[in-house]
């Protein structure tokens, strides 16, 4: 199925001219050799071109199709036809100050350049075409002794030395896109199969059956040269006596056209996001650009490299209505649209197939606007969502002080599954939340200040317990009508540490960073303790601000009677009830800083993350 859909996607880059044909790839370029038609070299092209990130200006090699560059490895690798390094097509080697050194790459150069004139004399040495007996023509008389003293050479012979790819160039075009040097090219290829024929297991159709197939690059953490998605290289793989590719037969050409397909899609940020150690890949059968756009938003978050602020995008789920088309960038998207969203992770040399998921484009916009419904609670003024985008989730159970920030590889799988397909969050996503916030302590003097109970953290919660525990009580915001006593102890403590604030406004600690762990487990603990500190404040708060004591006095005395005064303060909090207690709390908090319609009196904090 997943060489099915990329198989496919790669036919639709094909038509509409993305994406090259079998037999060709994109490489990056550095420099083209222009010569003439009795092979001299009169000129060297610099196609190297400068590239804006953010502040950085890079130069960067040109992108060009050209003849496939296959995985070449062993002592003596074989060159590239028409688009190589200077090693091949020059004969340059790197200088070295060791003699022994310096002539082991002298002849090293040699080898490597008779290698590249025996493959394309070979090649184009029949073929009736002036660029193509051009092409000889240079290998013929080429000098690789003499290249460093050639005076065309001379402005950019340091680089070509280096590395890089160089191509030909002849009469005011590249070699390689030469009709009939192609189509021999072409021929070529097709005569060199001397695969096994037999059934593809992607297209259903005869053809010879690929022994090796795609490198495919672009997956963190995975060989930089590439890793195999399918591949068989060990005796236990094989059955039947079938050896390598012959064991799950794809011919050629579908080998050729998923890799292509996977290989475009992770090296496009419009088609990828990265989590973890995933690399999520996405497409839609029927591609257009916004479709690309709106699904980039979505697994990005607000405020990313595309930004779509929050009433647009509710405004989009709003006119969200089952089997109509989905309206964005003035552009249609059906309903129906097939899509596909696919998460690799590194192992060896190979890839794991860390999900795949197939659906219409709508149910999976469905499935994102419940989560972010779940997920929606009040943030900090600062904060660009009230649902918080999946990688702001993710980093919110990493460690500030890990030195390795990127979550838990499972984690990451388990949560975008769940989210893309609508089924219960993972337990080990509120457990690592639950486990962060007991460990951790406030760090306000931090740049920037860190906190253990965040707008993400308590996002996580409620979204877990509205859909794991069925909490259908929960609301963006504090919801004074929920009498559960943890989510009420929760609440509690969040106005015991608002009077202690108020009576204290400059505080470096209150009673959360002492009390809180304990006071979110076994409150009957602490509970009295916290009790005999509050009417300490109030008595203090007395001759400074009457009408301010007996504010809080009210909330106080509203809260305690919602709980049960029979069962008492409870001495132990299930992981349910730790999560409830947590929500209670931080939502109290948000609540003191929102703007009331009356002049009531409101306690004065500091606002901070958290809060």
């Amino acid at each position: 199925m997943i060489l099915q859909a990329l198989a496919k996607h790669y036919q639709m880059m094909a038509e509409a001219g993305e994406a090259p044909r079998r037999g060709w790839c994109p490489v990056g370029v550095s420099f083209a050799l222009e010569i003439a038609a009795d092979g001299a070299l009169r000129r060297v092209y610099d196609l190297r071109e400068e590239q804006r990130s953010g502040k950085k200006t890079a130069v960067r090699p040109r992108r060009m199709i050209v003849p496939d560059h296959p995985t070449r490895a062993g002592q003596k690798p074989p060159a590239y036809f028409l688009c190589d390094t200077s090693t091949y097509f020059l004969g340059l080697a790197e200088d070295e100050e060791n003699p022994a050194k310096a002539e082991k790459k002298r002849q090293d150069a040699l080898q490597r350049f008779a290698s590249a004139k025996e493959l394309h004399e070979k090649m184009l040495g029949d073929l009736d075409a002036p660029a193509a007996q051009a092409v000889v023509a240079f290998f013929r008389q080429w000098q690789p002794e003499q290249a460093k003293m050639h005076p065309v050479l001379a402005e950019f012979l340091p680089d070509m030395a280096a590395g890089g790819n160089v191509v030909f160039r002849f009469q005011g075009r590249f070699v390689q896109e030469d009709a009939a040097i192609a189509a021999r090219w072409e021929r070529a290829l097709t005569a060199q199969e001397d695969d096994a024929q037999g059934i593809c297991l992607v297209t259903g159709k005869e053809g010879s059956i690929a022994r090796l197939h795609p490198k495919i690059k672009g997956v963190p953490g995975a060989q930089v040269s590439g890793a195999n998605l399918v591949s068989f290289n060990t005796e236990s793989s094989n059955s039947y006596g079938h050896a390598q590719g012959a064991n799950a037969p794809v011919s050629e050409d579908a080998s050729f056209a998923y890799g292509m397909a996977l290989n475009a899609l992770l090296a496009d940020s419009d088609h990828r996001q990265i989590l973890g150690d995933t690399a999520v890949v996405y497409w839609a059968e029927q591609e257009n650009e916004a479709v690309q756009d709106l699904t980039s938003i979505l697994m990005g978050g607000v405020g990313g490299k595309n930004i779509m602020t929050e009433a647009s995008l509710q405004a989009l789920f709003q006119n969200l209505v089952k089997g109509r088309p989905i309206r964005f960038e003035s552009a249609e998207i059906p309903y129906e649209n097939p899509f596909y969203i696919l998460g690799l992770s590194p192992n060896a040399a190979r890839l794991s197939v860390r999900f795949f998921l197939r659906s219409s484009f709508g149910d999976f916009l469905q499935h994102v606007k419940a989560h972010r419904e779940r997920a929606a609670i009040t943030m900090p003024p600062r904060k660009p969502w009230t649902s918080p985008p999946l990688w702001a989730w993710l980093q919110a159970t990493v460690s500030p002080n890990a030195s390795n920030k990127s979550p838990l590889p499972i984690l990451a799988g388990s949560t975008t599954v769940a989210i893309l397909k609508d089924t219960l969050y993972p337990a080990s996503l509120y457990a690592q939340v639950l486990l962060r916030i007991h460990a951790e302590v406030d760090a306000t003097e931090a740049k920037p200040p860190h906190y253990k109970i965040t707008g993400e953290r308590a996002s996580i919660i409620k979204a877990y317990l509205i859909k794991n525990k069925k909490r259908g009580e929960l609301r963006m915001k504090l919801n004074e009508e929920i009498t559960d006593p943890a989510y009420v102890l929760g609440r509690i403590f969040s106005l015991r540490e608002g009077i202690q604030r108020a009576v204290n406004p400059n505080l470096n600690a209150t009673i959360k960073d002492r009390y809180f762990d304990v006071a979110s487990t076994t409150p009957a603990r602490v509970f009295p303790i916290l009790e005999h500190l509050t009417n300490h404040h109030l008595k203090k708060m007395a001759g400074e601000n009457q009408r301010l004591k007996t504010y809080y006095e009210k909330q106080m005395t509203r809260l305690m009677g919602m709980l049960d005064a029979s069962k008492g303060i409870p001495k132990l909090l299930n992981a349910e009830e730790q999560g409830m207690f947590i929500l209670g709390y931080y939502q109290q908090t948000q609540a003191r800083y929102e703007k009331k319609p009356d002049k009531e009196a409101q306690p004065a904090d500091t606002m901070s993350e958290e809060e």
